[in-house]
C-alpha cells in the first residue's frame, strides 16, 4: 500500500509538523525542505484546572522553566486566594501529596489490573463536591495527552477537596 504522505510530497505539497513539550520553551516546525524554530510564549503555563460542583474553581500554574514550584488561584463565592508553595507550607505538602496518588489507568474498571469481586470498593465520602478537572497526563517519555476528568470520588476527588481547604487556611482572599 502507498504512503499517503510520501505520495503528497512526491506531488510538490507541504506537510507541516508541531511538537510540543511542556519542558521546551520552542517548538520546532518542520516541513521537508527546513526546519524553523518557533519561540511559544510560556507565561504562564496552566498545569490543572478544577471546577468543583459547589463553585469552587482551582488553578494550579507552574512558570516555563521553574521546576517544581506552582501558585494556586482559587475563586469560590465571588472571592479569590493566591498562594505559592513557598509561601504556605501546607500547600507545599498538598502538592507532595498530589505527586504521591497513584496513577490513573483508562478503560473499563473491570479490565483494570487487580480486578475481582474480592477487591473491596474504595473508600465513598458522602456529599462530596463533584469535579470537573482538566490536565495533561505524561507517559514515560514526557509525551502528553490532554484530559478531561469527572468525579466526586477516589483519590483525585479527595484531593481537589483538601486542596480547596488547604489554600483558603493559607491566608485571607485577596482584596
Amino acid at each position: 500500500m502507498p504512503n499517503p504522505v510520501r505520495s503528497l510530497l512526491h506531488r510538490g505539497g507541504s506537510l507541516t509538523l508541531l511538537v510540543l513539550s511542556a519542558t521546551c520553551g520552542a517548538a520546532f516546525a518542520q516541513s521537508p525542505n527546513e526546519q524553523q524554530a518557533v519561540t511559544l510564549n510560556p507565561w504562564p503555563y496552566t498545569n490543572l484546572i478544577a471546577e468543583g460542583s459547589q463553585g469552587h474553581r482551582l488553578e494550579i500554574v507552574t512558570e516555563a522553566g521553574i521546576y517544581n514550584q506552582a501558585t494556586a488561584i482559587l475563586t469560590f463565592g465571588g472571592q479569590t486566594w493566591k498562594v505559592t508553595d513557598w509561601q504556605c507550607e501546607q500547600f507545599r505538602a498538598a502538592l507532595n501529596t498530589y505527586r504521591a496518588l497513584p496513577g490513573l489507568k483508562p478503560g473499563p474498571g473491570l479490565l483494570l489490573p487487580g480486578a475481582s469481586p474480592e477487591r473491596p470498593m474504595p473508600p465513598y465520602r458522602p456529599h462530596g463536591e463533584m469535579w470537573t478537572i482538566r490536565t495533561h497526563l505524561h507517559a514515560p517519555d514526557w509525551s502528553a495527552i490532554a484530559v478531561e476528568m469527572r468525579g466526586g470520588q477516589g483519590p483525585y476527588a479527595f484531593w481537589m477537596s483538601d486542596t480547596v481547604e488547604v489554600i483558603k487556611s493559607c491566608g485571607p482572599p485577596l482584596e
